[in-house]
C-alpha cells in the first residue's frame, strides 16, 4: 500500500478521536487518547512527506516478517505513524519489565521484547536515543501486573537496558546467516 494525496489526518472534537483517512475515505480510527497526542487543533490536515516516509518505512520493517503478516500490518503502520507524529512525550516506565542481559543494543534492530514477569511482548521500535526507546505493542495484549495490561499498539518509553531481541527477528537472521553459508 503507498499514501496517496488523499490520505489526511482527521481530528473529531467531539468524539475527541483522531483518524487517518486513507484510500476511499476508509477512516482508521487511532487507539490513542487525545490526552496522549499533541498539536491536533485541526478537523483536517494533510499528511505531510515524514509521515508518508514513515508510514513506508514501518510497513518495509514489518514485512520481512512473515509472522506479522495480515490484518494487523496496516493499522501497526498507521498506528506508528500517529503516534510518531502526534505522541505526547512519555516519561520512561521502564519498571514494568525485566532488566536484559544485552550490554548494549544494536540500534538496526526494528523489534524488540519485553518481560514484565507476568508475560513476553513483541513490540516494534519507534525512537532509539541510546539511552531509551520508545516502543509500540505488535502483541495481542501483555500483562504487566494482576491489574494493568497493555493492549495492542500501546506505546511505552523504557530503557534500553530492559530491551530483549525479538525472536522472530533472530530466527530470520540466523535462517539468513544459514542460507549465505550453504550458498
Amino acid at each position: 500500500m503507498q499514501v496517496t494525496n488523499d490520505w489526511l489526518w482527521e481530528y473529531d472534537a467531539a468524539g475527541k478521536q483522531l483518524y487517518v483517512v486513507i484510500d476511499d475515505g476508509i477512516r482508521h480510527p487511532v487507539p490513542y487518547r487525545s490526552s496522549q497526542l499533541i498539536n491536533i487543533h485541526f478537523s483536517q490536515q494533510a499528511l505531510d512527506i515524514d509521515d508518508a516516509s514513515l508510514f513506508q518505512k514501518v510497513l518495509d520493517d514489518l514485512q520481512q516478517f512473515d509472522e506479522l503478516q495480515g490484518p494487523h500490518l496496516l493499522p501497526a503502520a498507521l498506528n506508528a505513524m500517529a503516534w510518531c507524529r502526534f505522541g505526547r512525550p512519555q516519561m520512561p516506565q521502564s519498571w514494568h519489565f525485566q532488566q536484559g542481559e544485552l550490554a548494549s543494543w544494536n540500534s538496526q534492530r526494528k523489534l524488540c521484547e519485553l518481560n514484565s514477569g507476568f508475560t513476553q511482548g513483541l513490540f516494534y521500535i519507534l525512537d532509539n536515543d541510546g539511552e531509551f526507546s520508545t516502543v509500540m505493542l505488535l502483541s495481542d495484549s501483555m500483562t504487566l501486573s494482576d491489574i494493568k495490561t497493555f493492549q495492542r499498539f500501546h506505546v511505552v518509553k523504557i530503557l534500553n537496558d530492559r530491551l530483549l531481541p525479538a525472536t522472530i527477528e533472530l530466527v530470520q537472521t540466523t535462517k539468513a546467516d544459514w542460507n549465505q553459508r550453504s550458498a
